[in-house]
């Protein structure tokens, strides 16, 4: 068996960067062997790394011959989504790759939480109509999962978990801060 065909083997059977990051580049020496539906699988499964770079890494390596073949381009773009924040968009694009991505264990599950950790740091509660769609998630299933996160749903509102970029968390200890007089004087000698 040929070192391509055992590199397929091994990522077909279960995901690891460096032998997906291996079978990229033999992809890219010789681009009429690649196998399109190993690459669609290669990249979903990328997602449920996050928020780890594993996505950015493995499209980089694919040549443009074969990063502009259906449905790479869905793909690509719901890596873009997914990095500028545009969670709706992401799980649309996603939809489209039904199929692909339900035979990827943990896609949506991987998915959903890095969303859940990056609304958490810009919010400390969220209306669950705006959650919903950020999570592709709507009534009683998002409600379970909001609860199955450890969070508090109190009515309509989740409380998320508290970060230091959220001021859920104190970002600097009041008792350890200069005073504005001290600063001053500070500033002043030095110039």
């Amino acid at each position: 068996m040929s070192q391509l065909k055992t590199l397929e083997a091994e990522v077909k059977r279960e995901y690891n960067l460096e032998q997906a990051l291996s079978l990229l580049r033999l992809y890219q020496a010789s681009p009429e062997q690649a196998d399109p539906t190993i690459i669609i699988q290669l990249l979903l499964r990328t997602f449920t790394q996050l928020p780890g770079s594993d996505t950015h890494l493995c499209l980089h390596l694919l040549p443009d011959r074969i990063a502009a073949q259906a449905p790479l381009p869905v793909i690509q773009t719901m890596a873009a989504a997914l990095g500028a924040g545009e969670f709706t968009k992401f799980w649309g694009l996603a939809a489209t790759l039904k199929e692909q991505v339900d035979a990827t264990p943990g896609f949506e599950e991987a998915v959903r939480a890095h969303v859940l950790a990056s609304v958490a740091l810009a919010h400390q509660k969220v209306t669950l109509e705006a959650l919903g769609p950020l999570l592709n998630l709507e009534g009683p299933a998002l409600t379970a999962y909001a609860q199955k996160k450890g969070l508090a749903v109190e009515g309509n509102l989740v409380a998320l978990a508290p970060t230091e970029f959220n001021g859920g968390l104190e970002q600097v200890q009041r008792s350890k801060a200069l005073p504005f007089d001290t600063l001053i004087r500070a500033t002043t000698h030095v110039a």
